[in-house]
């Protein structure tokens, strides 16, 4: 997919504050090896929340993910090491205010990346995330550390 907007070119890909489609926020893209470029969209004023619950042997947590997106989408996925970054495993739940939720239990004593999947399309971070990790793709993951 190839987005249209104002922007300029970085360190980092080539960077926009507005995109077509009625999609708003920083995009970029990233060339890969091949020369071709993969598109990861950073929407505009997303709100998170993780909220985290451990069990009384402290070997689990419950983890809870919610993210509001800054423009109304279809679905929302989340993708990770606990899933093995299967798209289809960890699909959230479109809530009445238009956020989406899900709650997962990850062994605790670990830390995990993940990222959210937007409408099959676009990667999103979590400006919530206990930190980042640089990926192979030239971006970088969220981390949740339980």
């Amino acid at each position: 997919m190839v987005f249209w907007g104002e922007g300029h070119v970085s360190s980092r890909g080539v960077t926009g504050i507005t995109a077509g489609g009625g999609l708003s926020g920083r995009w970029e893209s990233i060339p890969d090896s091949a020369g071709s470029a993969s598109q990861y969209l950073y929407p505009a004023m997303e709100t998170t929340m993780i909220s985290k619950s451990y069990s009384a042997s402290k070997k689990v947590c419950r983890v809870t993910f919610k993210y509001q997106p800054a423009q109304p989408c279809g679905s929302i996925k989340l993708c990770g090491d606990f899933n093995k970054w299967n798209a289809s495993e960890t699909p959230m739940k479109k809530l009445k205010d238009g956020s989406f939720s899900v709650t997962i239990s990850l062994n605790a004593g670990n830390a995990y990346r993940f990222r959210y999947f937007i409408d099959n399309m676009f990667w999103a971070n979590d400006p919530e995330a206990d930190g980042y990790q640089p990926n192979v793709y030239g971006t970088e993951d969220s981390i949740v550390t339980v």
